[in-house]
């Protein structure tokens, strides 16, 4: 397990609390068979423990969404930030 961590902004580049962070595998075969979801917390930053892989991640809020992200998680973590459009 490793985490992957990042904060969230929107178009202006303030960061975003209480945005619904999601993620999916995209490993064959998946690590994960479903999204799953996690929160932003009020400085904009998130926090997401996984197995270690490849694995899309993105943010919505509001009806919109941020640009995904590919995310190759290796034992030493990795940083993914968000950002709406």
């Amino acid at each position: 397990m490793a985490a992957i961590t990042g904060t969230v902004y929107d178009s202006s580049g303030q960061p975003v609390e209480g945005v619904v962070i999601q993620w999916s595998s995209n490993e064959e075969p998946p690590v994960s068979s479903h999204e799953r979801a996690s929160r932003s917390i009020d400085d904009g930053s998130y926090r997401l423990v996984l197995h270690q892989g490849s694995w899309d991640v993105h943010g919505t809020k509001d009806g919109t969404r941020t640009e995904p992200e590919t995310v190759v998680l290796g034992a030493d973590g990795a940083v993914a930030d968000l950002h709406f459009p």
